[in-house]
């Protein structure tokens, strides 16, 4: 018997064993499971009882939407985090005002709330709005740039051994010189800050 068709056979079996209250019924439709499918009976009513008919849907999260889930904010706040090397939400909550203008300059003009948002965003809702992306990075503790290794912070908020390591160039300067030594593919100096 291939295993989809013991699939197959499990979901009507499993619909007929659940129905069933009386013992010595369920007991005939255990004997009859076993002698086709080849399962030992303590497997077999693990699998017909556990058996999954249907995947429940998603609850939605009760509550009002996330003021902070929203592209026109998001997209800064990951540019500056990124740009800036990944320092730790409490650290970046400070970053953010000093970035902004730069943030503007380079990429594009921000409207008044947007603005407004990053400035008042706490440090633990960055950590929230971040978290997809440090997971994604968490992989990647490495950067490859031309044959060098960097170190990178795999954690969106945690900074390592009480401190960040941090390229100087990443450091709060205008986005323009951080783009143009990239794009000259030179390599970035680790410091440690103080």
């Amino acid at each position: 018997m291939s295993p989809k068709s013991k699939e197959e056979y499990t979901a009507i079996m499993a619909k007929r064993y659940k129905k069933i209250k009386k013992r010595n019924q369920k007991n005939l439709i255990l004997d009859e499971y076993c002698r086709i499918t080849g399962y030992h009976r303590k497997h077999a009513i693990r699998k017909l009882n556990n058996f999954a008919f249907y995947v429940k849907p998603k609850r939605k999260k009760p509550g009002k939407p996330s003021r902070y889930n929203k592209p026109e904010i998001l997209m800064p706040l990951k540019t500056i985090w990124l740009q800036a090397n990944l320092p730790c939400s409490k650290n970046l909550k400070s970053i953010i005002p000093l970035w902004l203008p730069h943030y503007a300059e380079t990429y594009a003009p921000l409207d008044l709330k947007v603005i407004k948002a990053l400035k008042s965003i706490s440090p633990a809702t960055i950590d929230r709005t971040l978290k997809p992306i440090g997971l994604n990075l968490k992989n990647a503790a490495y950067l490859v740039q031309n044959q060098d290794l960097f170190y990178v912070n795999k954690s969106p908020s945690r900074q390592i051994n009480g401190m960040n390591l941090i390229p100087d160039v990443l450091k709060p300067t205008p986005f323009t010189i951080v783009a143009n030594q990239l794009k000259a593919n030179t390599p970035l100096l680790l410091t440690s800050r103080s």
